[in-house]
């Protein structure tokens, strides 16, 4: 066989096996470009995109921060008031392994494990790791504190009426008037009264004859 005849047998080998491995590569690469935000892409538009989450084992929160951070190409920030309104550590550890899920789906099944949410500061293209207090305006705080006051007064509502119909008291505040029995009512207008009975007299009929 000539040297050029085994070249010839070395290409028809290589080839299919280049092809092969060139088309790996870019199925790898959109896979990756699908699942991590383009450069320069702002926090606010990664939200409705596919994202990787991979923490198949609990990770600290920390940490999870600057995952987060270097995936996003952007600054991941931890709440610290809100952490301490919750009672949640640096060190505390949350786990979610999903591929290709939106970044926001992904952040609320991730915080949601230590009762935590995130706030986008799209101005500044910063995320922030908070609690529902923090993750929303002034004015959305005071609806939810005016939502949970509602349910506040609706609970100790049901208390009162508990109480009140466990001591008997009518809707005026008063005792509730028990109702007569069908022996207890009095005659209307109309009605037969009882008659009278007569007392008999004391005096015997001999001493009435005798004028005693």
């Amino acid at each position: 066989m000539s040297k050029r005849q085994i070249i010839t047998l070395v290409l028809f080998a290589t080839v299919p096996i280049a092809c092969l491995c060139v088309f790996r590569l870019r199925a790898q690469d959109a896979t990756t470009s699908a699942a991590t935000p383009a450069k320069g892409a702002s926090v606010q538009d990664a939200l409705h995109r596919p994202f990787d989450f991979p923490f198949s084992k609990p990770t600290r929160l920390d940490e999870v921060a600057k995952v987060l951070s270097k995936a996003l190409n952007a600054p991941v920030a931890l709440d610290r008031a809100a952490l301490a309104r919750q009672d949640v550590q640096d060190d505390d550890e949350v786990q979610l392994d999903l591929r290709n899920i939106r970044l926001k789906t992904g952040l609320k099944l991730l915080l949601d494990q230590l009762d935590l949410t995130f706030r986008v500061e799209a101005e500044d293209n910063l995320l922030i790791i908070t609690d529902l207090f923090g993750s929303v305006d002034p004015v959305d705080q005071v609806l939810v504190e005016i939502k949970s006051l509602h349910k506040d007064v609706h609970s100790l509502q049901d208390s009162i009426e508990e109480i009140r119909n466990a001591m008997g008291l009518d809707d005026e505040g008063g005792p509730k008037m028990r109702k007569p029995t069908i022996i207890e009512e009095i005659p209307g207008d109309g009605k037969e009264k009882p008659k009278s009975k007569e007392i008999p007299s004391t005096t015997s009929p001999a001493r009435t004859r005798a004028g005693i």
